[in-house]
């Protein structure tokens, strides 16, 4: 390798950038080109993007994870002989930014962190500590939380409600730019790195739906049946919402950071539906159970 050429990588700063190819990641990446970095990309397009052609690039397509990325260039056919030397130079100053104690320590910090939250959270349902299920069955019995069967029945209802008041509010509004004049926030979307902004919303309607008609492959029932037995029914209701909900979210294109931006229509309409879900569940489930609307734990936040 020419020697001129090994000091020339070695002295330069180097970034590997994830989802590099729209988006957050494509900003961040030609923001670096322009300050010299040498760049290690990974994303969708698995060829090298005009607006970094400034500076060398090294591109790894969408296929090879971002960890198993660092094992991609372990063989020198991929690049050639000189660049897979640069490339592995490069790479180990990549691996030593990492590696810092600082970060060491603060990977540990959140890990235990999350290790203690999923503990809580085990704890709170499992049957000989917090047991919530039986918070919820036996409510008017020995339950703690509950006097009764029906505050217990409008705490799930409620929170059917309150689910599509913070996703139309927190994870749609607020990127969108609802709090801050009409500004796009993609830092406030929510799972931006892993790319699930979207489908964690499609999962919790699908929460909502599960509870409402139940699970009859498992032998489970939903609100619907307890409506049933009452007279009510909301089923077709329900159906054409919760249907018409998840072709708005499908309507919105990936990822979310860029739809803030670039899908504004289909963001607000995703958060219009949303709303007709959320007012058939406040309204028309809620008075045809006799319940009251009670106050989302997010109100005045």
């Amino acid at each position: 390798m020419d020697e001129t050429a090994s000091t020339a990588v070695t002295e330069r700063k180097v970034a590997f950038v994830t989802g590099s190819s729209r988006g957050i990641g494509r900003a961040i990446a030609e923001g670096l080109a322009s300050r010299g970095y040498l760049l290690v990309l990974h994303g969708r397009d698995a060829s090298i993007p005009g607006y970094v052609a400034r500076t060398t690039v090294f591109s790894i397509p969408s296929r090879v994870g971002p960890v198993a990325a660092f094992r991609y260039f372990t063989d020198p056919q991929v690049f050639g002989e000189q660049k897979f030397d640069q490339m592995r130079e490069a790479m180990t100053d990549v691996v030593a930014a990492f590696a810092t104690p600082r970060r060491c320590d603060y990977l540990r910090a959140i890990t235990a962190d999350l290790i203690a939250q999923a503990r809580e959270l085990i704890a709170a349902w499992d049957p000989a500590r917090g047991n919530f299920l039986g918070e919820l069955t036996l409510a008017g019995k020995t339950s703690k939380h509950f006097e009764s069967l029906h505050l217990a029945l409008g705490e799930v209802v409620n929170r059917m409600g309150y689910t599509l008041e913070n996703i139309r509010g927190d994870k749609l509004g607020r990127p969108l730019g609802t709090t801050s004049g009409g500004a796009a926030q993609p830092d406030k979307v929510e799972s931006p790195f892993s790319g699930r902004s979207l489908e964690d919303i499609r999962d919790n309607v699908r929460g909502i739906e599960r509870l409402y008609f139940g699970d009859a492959a498992r032998g489970e029932g939903g609100l619907e049946g307890y409506l049933v037995q009452r007279g009510k029914s909301f089923a077709q209701l329900m159906r054409a919402q919760l249907d018409a909900s998840f072709a708005a979210l499908d309507a919105v294109p990936e990822p979310l950071t860029l739809a803030i931006v670039s899908g504004k229509g289909q963001v607000q309409a995703a958060i219009d539906q949303l709303g007709v879900l959320e007012r058939a569940i406040q309204v028309d489930v809620i008075n045809a159970l006799s319940l009251s609307v009670g106050f989302n734990d997010n109100d005045g936040d």
